[in-house]
């Protein structure tokens, strides 16, 4: 076996079926993106999937499942509104009309009007149903949430753990859902290769401390793990699109406008929205491009490489293997051209680099626009309820509201005030950068609420207070 050659499911990734070629995606163990060509008609509807996958993230957290019985019932508060009765039968109360108030309260304290789950603590969103199906959408951003950006699911489960110090009824009611809608969940092969280490940390951080508030927590949580989604998947499209240069270990901000001021198209956030746009619309190509040079024969765990793996593991190489996965390379976007029925007009590549940018090229040419389209418009779906905003003839700009901009602020400070000028570093931390504009509205925003605190040791240096 070429050791620097490509495997034969290379040539299942890609195989011609009828007239067009096929763009199988799934031939690796391990992928990087959860989306596929459906994922839109899905995505486009996030707010109402966001509740769902936080069920599903949750329990994958913290190692539990569904029990059969929940699972396959067709309205999960049937089977809930089951196990609140016997939470009232272990009740002792006057007469059985009593008994019927208390099951009626207990239905009106864990569920909305609609009938969705009220999460009143933590632990309640194990409860939340997602669809089983491991192709729905739903449950493949969950656990992608789970496997890209939590490293020691053991910490975190602890937060959806029942402490003691609930209040009775809450108390009684998770200790009859623990037993009753979970059971420990069945070890699962890894589905997503987890590749932004930094952006994994800030997410750990940031869920503990937001953790150590309870209310504020079950207040914030949505919000906070869709915006962590958003920035991945927006860090990795640039990543990608700078091939072997990717900064793997950095998270790059981008500028944001405050949802109370007014943007024209001088502003920088018009700017970096399309900058960052323009990156996300090559990802359904980069993953392509990726998937194919992931077979080559050196990737024994058919794990999914980057530009920069393959590199790394490339040049530990002898000239002659070097040389010899070149040859390979080109060999195979000759084959693919043919494949897709394109004039191979670059001939061979004379350097690795190049012949990544020539498959690129041609693998843009081999799908279709309206399937890439689709499936990189699903990024920009779970951007747009919170972190997008219509501005007119600008379109869609990236975009902060007080409510997610004060959530940011409690992340960036934590328990101890800090530098102003500090408190816009941690928010470039978390990918957000504002403009000078945007920097005198929050300023105006924070001292308004009292947040600011101007009579520090340092003179005329201005600190943050922490906001919990």
């Amino acid at each position: 076996m070429d050791h620097y050659g490509f495997n034969e499911d290379i040539r299942n990734r890609v195989r011609k079926e009828g007239a067009k070629p096929s763009h199988n995606q799934e031939t690796l163990l391990r992928e990087a993106v959860p989306f596929n060509s459906k994922s839109h008609q899905v995505t486009k509807n996030f707010k109402t999937i966001l509740t769902p996958i936080l069920g599903e993230f949750t329990r994958a957290v913290s190692n539990v499942s569904l029990v059969k019985e929940a699972a396959q019932s067709d309205e999960m508060e049937t089977y809930i509104e089951s196990l609140l009765v016997q939470v009232a039968e272990d009740v002792d109360v006057d007469d059985e009309e009593s008994r019927n108030d208390l099951v009626r309260f207990l239905k009106t304290f864990l569920f909305a009007e609609g009938g969705e789950i009220n999460p009143v603590h933590p632990a309640i969103y194990k409860f939340i149903p997602t669809k089983l199906s491991k192709a729905a959408v739903e449950r493949r951003l969950a656990i992608y949430a789970k496997e890209a950006l939590v490293q020691d699911k053991h910490v975190f489960a602890e937060i959806f753990n029942k402490t003691g110090q609930e209040d009775i009824i809450t108390g009684l009611i998770l200790e009859k859902l623990d037993d009753g809608v979970t059971v420990e969940r069945k070890d699962e092969k890894p589905s997503y290769k987890p590749l932004l280490p930094k952006v994994s940390r800030l997410f750990e951080n940031d869920l503990r401390f937001l953790a150590e508030h309870q209310q504020y927590f079950l207040e914030h949580y949505a919000k906070f793990i869709n915006y962590f989604l958003f920035l991945y998947l927006s860090q990795l499209s640039l990543c990608f699109d700078e091939y072997e240069g990717g900064k793997y270990d950095e998270v790059r901000s981008f500028t944001y406008g405050v949802d109370w001021e007014a943007i024209n198209k001088r502003r920088d956030t018009v700017d970096d929205t399309r900058r960052l746009f323009q990156r996300v619309d090559n990802l359904f190509i980069h993953v392509n491009v990726l998937a194919q040079l992931s077979h080559v024969n050196f990737n024994d765990g058919r794990d999914f490489l980057t530009y920069v793996d393959l590199m790394e593991q490339v040049h530990q190489a002898s000239s002659e293997d070097q040389e010899r996965f070149l040859i390979n390379l080109n060999a195979w976007i000759t084959h693919y051209t043919e494949l897709i029925e394109v004039e191979h007009v670059k001939g061979n590549a004379n350097s690795i680099a190049e012949a990544f940018r020539n498959l690129k090229e041609y693998v843009e040419k081999g799908v279709s626009d309206k399937v890439r389209s689709e499936y990189n418009s699903s990024v920009k779906f779970i951007a747009k309820e919170h972190f997008l905003k219509n501005r007119g003839n600008l379109g869609a700009v990236l975009n902060v509201n007080q409510d997610f901009l004060l959530m940011m602020t409690a992340l960036c400070v934590k328990d101890e005030r800090i530098p102003l000028n500090q408190l816009f570093a941690e928010y470039e931390k978390r990918g957000i950068r504002f403009d000078n504009h945007s920097q005198v509205e929050v300023i105006q925003l924070l001292d308004n609420l009292n947040i600011i605190d101007k009579k520090s040791d340092s003179g005329d240096a201005q600190y943050v207070k922490p906001i919990l």
